[in-house]
């Protein structure tokens, strides 16, 4: 049995896991091109002064949407699954919808940051 998944906060590589079979990465199969997707939810996202410039944005967006400049500023592009991995990860809650009303922010206390990162294939 084959087990597609892509996780944000990692609830969907916990099920996974949990239903077993041959775990495949929806981030890893656009990579190699036997998916595709574009979008341009990305670009409603903001960025306020509690950014830090840490970077681990660009480590947890499953398509390698979210860029960091030389200056450390953070930049969106097309192609954004709106699995909100940047947003639920920011460890200074620095990423937020537009019109959002909650500061609230949630990761499976069974996955941890690094498995979010592997599992996304950004390092």
């Amino acid at each position: 049995m084959k087990t597609l998944y892509f996780t944000g906060t990692g609830n969907c590589l916990h099920v996974a896991r949990q239903i077993g079979g041959e775990l495949l990465s929806i981030p890893k199969l656009m990579k190699e091109e036997v998916i595709e997707i574009e979008d341009n939810a990305a670009q409603q996202y903001t960025v306020n002064d509690a950014c830090v410039q840490c970077g681990i944005c660009t480590k947890v967006c499953p398509v390698g949407n979210i860029r960091q400049t030389e200056d450390g500023h953070i930049r969106f592009g097309n192609y954004c699954e709106v699995c909100y991995a940047c947003i639920q990860n920011c460890p200074q809650h620095a990423i937020h919808l537009p019109n959002e009303q909650s500061g609230v922010r949630f990761r499976n206390e069974n996955v941890n940051l690094q498995e979010i990162i592997e599992a996304n294939c950004q390092q």
